[in-house]
């Protein structure tokens, strides 16, 4: 089984912080791979969430691999991912984006579980879930504040 420990240098030790054994290190590495996967079949599926397994897998490789956690966290979306971390807010553009790409997914089901005999307690359902999210994303979620030109440039 690989370790998920990251190449010894001058500022790692053998030993190193984690306490977990081997298995479940290797199950969080592999369940945080996972999350990965997801998210990026997020990026082009309409209504399926990138960020949140994003965010999943940065808990699961801190926890696991740290290595990992730093390499995900310095790709494209590490940015992205970097900023919510230090702040806990969304850019107003990317909460609507992920409300509305959450509803039309729920759109979608709802017509899909319709067609199929879903009976209205499961689409009920998916619509009750729908709008829990949709207050978690816009009422508990803080929204990061607009630059202005000028701090931009800096």
């Amino acid at each position: 089984m690989p370790d998920c420990a990251p190449p010894l240098n001058a500022s790692t030790s053998v030993a190193g912080p984690r306490t977990r054994g081997s298995l479940a290190r290797w199950l969080l590495a592999s369940f945080g791979c996972l999350c990965v996967a997801l998210g990026a079949i997020g990026v082009v599926v309409p209504g399926m969430p990138t960020t949140v397994f994003l965010l999943i897998a940065s808990w699961a490789f801190a926890r696991s691999c740290p290595w990992l956690e730093e390499r995900m966290l310095g790709g494209r979306l590490g940015a992205s991912l970097r900023k919510f971390r230090e702040s806990g807010a969304m850019p107003l553009r990317a909460k609507f984006v992920a409300i509305a790409s959450m509803w039309t997914g729920i759109g979608v089901s709802t017509f899909g579980i319709a067609r199929s005999g879903g009976g209205l307690p499961s689409i009920a359902t998916l619509i009750a879930l729908g709008a829990v999210g949709t207050f978690v994303l816009a009422y508990r979620v803080k929204t990061l504040a607009r630059q202005s030109v000028g701090a931009r440039a800096e």
